[in-house]
């Protein structure tokens, strides 16, 4: 019978969204739960984990749909605020690319090594109701405005994450339904002006959980 599977980056994370649920490990070494014939996985941080989890979970599995919650940070210009909860329906392997001497930056795709069939970002579906932007993900985070600024020039992003381009690769390839909702807990750029908040996103996750998983 095929059912459904939620990836989540982090247990903190994970049970702030599910409360009262108890994670365990399973043979592979990753922490999950199943919720009304749903099983909830926690993916780990960051595109390595991300790759690694997904694709050990779905490869020989009979899931139907992959659902990617999690929070992420916005770029300042993207008119986001923390709180706000949307889909990210293309989603950039943004620090994977070249910075030439003089500054410019350019993607692996526009040097002739992309990375997800002949492009540097992954695919994904658009839960009804929210609203779509393009994200980044990325291993080397934006904790200064250059940086951010170079990522978001670079892709015209609206938002930053650590996994998501990798799971959406690997469910692309292997042929599965799959949506990344993210809430933002923050800004991107300098360390010190981030304007961190997780209780309100976690809320916002949880609600979409509630009324459009489960």
């Amino acid at each position: 019978m095929k059912k459904n599977v939620v990836f989540v980056p982090t247990l903190k994370e994970a049970e702030k969204i599910f409360e009262n649920v108890s994670f365990i490990k399973n043979d592979h070494g990753l922490y999950f739960a199943e919720l009304n014939n749903i099983d909830v996985i926690i993916t780990g941080i960051g595109k390595s984990n991300a790759t690694f989890s997904s694709c050990i979970s779905l490869v020989n599995s009979n899931y139907y749909t992959v659902y990617l919650l999690g929070i992420c940070g916005a770029y300042r210009n993207s008119g986001l605020k923390p709180g706000d909860i949307v889909c990210i329906t293309e989603d950039y392997f943004a620090d994977e690319g070249l910075l030439n001497s003089d500054g410019e930056y350019k993607l692996l795709s526009e040097i002739g090594f992309a990375i997800n069939d002949r492009r540097n970002y992954s695919e994904f579906n658009c839960a009804e109701g929210l609203k779509k932007v393009t994200g980044n993900t990325v291993s080397f985070l934006s904790g200064t405005d250059k940086t951010a600024d170079l990522y978001q020039s670079k892709t015209k992003a609206s938002v930053e994450n650590m996994e998501g381009a990798s799971i959406g690769m690997v469910c692309e390839r292997l042929n599965i339904s799959a949506y990344q909702v993210r809430a933002i807990s923050n800004f991107c750029g300098d360390r010190k002006k981030q304007g961190w908040n997780i209780k309100n996103p976690v809320n916002a996750l949880k609600k979409f959980a509630d009324e459009y998983i489960f």
